[in-house]
């Protein structure tokens, strides 16, 4: 055998030597390593809004759901605004809760994207005693809230469709525990049927739902005091200015976004922030009223509740003010009661018709649908057609509004909500019209809403 063969076969029985090491090493690497072999980063599923509402010491928290999991998650940079403290180890991910008191005045939830995939955790996340599975959305944690759960006390009510936690100190949480109970009454009470007398039929005066009708702008706001401003609902920000947020918090529908925590859309050219100014008019709070007012006659003689958002030319309501008359009470810490929120205004800028105002999704304020979007674009339609059909106002354009989808009113109602631009009160034609055919228009707003309760309802 020349050495050429014997230097060839002595390389052969190396490699396969140096191939057995390497096998045995990978195995001796997975047996030492099995338990973190179970939790290999892989795709869950996707993330969505929860649509049950959780509150922590009763201030409402973005609550999310995973499909193909059970539960409730919440990212571990909201829980931080909470006193939740999260740290890793080599080993695994750890939750702890202080027990002290917290203050989200000036925090701000994290935004949170949707509708994206989640992964599981590489780390098993410890809670008290227990050991729960926690996934990641980008650089965010998703933590269930079983987890929450282990480290204080949770209530679910499903009168309120509500999982209140409860945390801190004994008189912080009874005191906590107090205002809770107190919601989940109201929510029982209302829900209860009479059980003294179940052979009567209780009868309602309307089997038709509850519209809430919103005239628009109102009182100028260079005549409105401080006080008076305030007690209309309206904020003033960092630099003293008067006005409101654009938006909720992501899942909220009464925590106010104050700039972050929220889709960020904004009108052409606009901000988070609207001005008090910007709701300001001269002739046309008068107009709005007066068609608001026609609409409610005529709604009321059809069966249906009305609810108004102003009732005087001597009020200018903030947005947030307005939509709270969808809740019972104005109470938006209930669940909204209202079927629908109509705005009612006049156009200006040059031009002449009357027009709806559509929407086009994504909006994430809590309560809405997922046919939020195409309901108000039919409510909005219905209610023009009606009154260009009933009265002597012309179709401006096709009729659509179709690049104002941002507006503040969409991006808070937790109803269905039609937004009307009827006629343009800068135009002597329309103005006539306006002036003298606002019974003919209310009552082509009521047929309109009408119409599309009807049909929804079918």
């Amino acid at each position: 055998m020349s050495k050429r063969n014997i230097k060839m076969i002595g390389i052969a029985v190396l490699s396969v030597i140096v191939a057995l090491e390497l096998v045995y090493i990978a195995g001796s690497i997975i047996k030492k390593h099995g338990s973190e072999q179970q939790h290999v980063s892989g795709i869950v599923g996707t993330v969505s809004l929860s649509t049950k509402t959780a509150k922590i010491n009763n201030t409402a928290i973005p609550a999310y759901n995973i499909s193909g999991t059970e539960g409730l998650y919440f990212t571990n940079g909201d829980l931080a605004l909470f006193g939740f403290e999260c740290s890793e180890n080599e080993n695994d991910i750890v939750l702890s809760h202080p027990g002290s008191t917290y203050e989200l005045t000036s925090e701000q939830f994290v935004q949170t994207d949707t509708k994206t995939a989640a992964s599981t955790s590489l780390k098993k996340l410890t809670a008290g005693a227990m050991q729960y599975d926690c996934f990641n959305l980008g650089d965010q944690l998703l933590i269930s809230s079983d987890a929450l759960s282990a480290l204080g006390e949770a209530t679910d009510s499903p009168d309120t469709n509500t999982l209140y936690f409860f945390f801190g100190t004994a008189d912080e949480i009874a005191a906590a525990k107090e205002v809770s109970a107190a919601e989940i009454s109201s929510a029982a009470a209302q829900n209860a049927a009479p059980s003294d007398t179940p052979e009567m039929t209780i009868e309602t005066s309307s089997s038709k739902p509850i519209i809430v009708l919103d005239p628009g702008h109102g009182k100028s706001s260079s005549l409105m005091s401080a006080e008076e401003k305030a007690a209309s609902g309206w904020v003033q920000n960092s630099s003293g200015a008067w006005g409101e947020w654009r938006h909720y918090k992501i899942g909220s529908s009464t925590v106010d976004c104050e700039g972050t925590g929220c889709n960020g859309r904004v009108t052409p050219n606009g901000a988070c922030w609207y001005p008090i100014g910007n709701s300001d008019r001269s002739t046309e709070p008068d107009i709005n009223l007066k068609n608001a007012l026609a609409a409610k006659s005529a709604l009321e003689e059809k069966g249906y509740e009305v609810r108004m958002t102003r009732t005087t030319n001597d009020e200018n309501p903030s947005i947030t003010k307005r939509i709270s008359y969808c809740y019972p009470n104005n109470d938006t810490s209930l669940t909204a009661d209202a079927a629908m929120f109509v705005c009612i205004h006049s156009n200006a800028g040059g031009g002449s018709g009357s027009a709806y105002i559509s929407l086009e999704a994504p909006y994430d304020q809590r309560g809405i649908k997922d046919t939020y979007a195409e309901d108000s674009n039919t409510l909005g339609k219905y209610i023009n057609d009606s009154i260009i059909s009933s009265t002597s106002l012309k179709m401006s354009g096709n009729g659509v509004i179709s690049f104002e989808p941002e507006l503040i009113a969409f991006c808070k109602s937790p109803v269905t909500c039609g937004y009307l631009e009827i006629g343009f009160f800068d135009n002597s034609s329309d103005l006539s019209i306006l002036q003298s055919e606002y019974e003919q228009i209310g009552k082509a707003i009521a047929d309109g809403i009408d119409k599309y309760y009807t049909e929804t309802n079918q």
